[in-house]
Formats: C-alpha cells, structure tokens, sequence
C-alpha cells in the first residue's frame, strides 16, 4: 500500500503544512512535519490499528505518512492527489469543502514545481 502513493504528494504537503519541519507544532496543536491533530490520528488508528503507536509519533515523517495513508483509505473516494490532499486538510468531506480549495492550489504549485506530469493523476489504488 505504502508504495503506491506517490512520494511527490507527501513533499509537497509537508512543504505546504510546516516548511517539511518535523518539529512545527501548529496554532490548534497539530504536530509534525504533516500538521496531524490528534483526533485525525485517532480516526487513522481505529481504520488501521496495526499501525499502533501514539499520537505523538506523527512527528516522524514515516510514520505520519502511514497515518495519512490509513486515513485515506478510510475517506477517499478516489485516489486523485486533489482529493487526498484536501482531505488531508480538510477531513473526511474536506475535498468537498469550498475552504480546501486555497489548501489544493498550494500543494498543486509545490506539485508542478517537483514533478508537473503529477498533478491530474488518479492512482486506482482501490482494491
């Protein structure tokens, strides 16, 4: 599963949420590199309790992208780097959320910046 999300997508969100600095701690206490809340974290664990840890792990970038991966694969409708990134901010229903799309343009520059073939890919990673 690990593999099958572009590794592109992970740096521009961690370039975009905190600079890529595992360390950031936000305004609403999210942590790491990636900004996860705790209850974003708690929401990826009950979805794939096999991942196990604490919240506090999330400031590893490795773990954090389990985590995320966990989430979506709990939330997303689809594998569109749009989709998983707003969802990434904005919740469950944040690629619906009128308020993700500033959220999307950031990560979409980041995107073209690392890797412009990316952007409109759809991965089919569902099973």
């Amino acid at each position: 599963m690990y593999k099958k999300y572009p590794r592109q997508l992970f740096q521009a969100i961690r370039i975009v949420e905190s600079g890529d600095d595992p360390t950031a701690v936000g305004e609403n206490g999210e942590i790491g590199a990636y900004q996860i809340t705790a209850a974003y974290w708690v929401d990826a664990t009950e979805h794939a309790p096999e991942l196990g840890g604490s919240y506090s792990h999330v400031t590893d970038p490795w773990y954090a992208e389990w985590i995320m991966i966990a989430y979506w694969e709990r939330h997303a409708p689809n594998t569109k780097l749009e989709t998983l990134a707003r969802i990434h901010n904005g919740g469950p229903s944040g690629h619906l959320k009128e308020s993700t799309k500033g959220y999307w343009k950031k990560v979409f520059a980041e995107l073209e910046s690392i890797d412009p073939g990316l952007v409109h890919a759809d991965f089919n990673i569902r099973h």
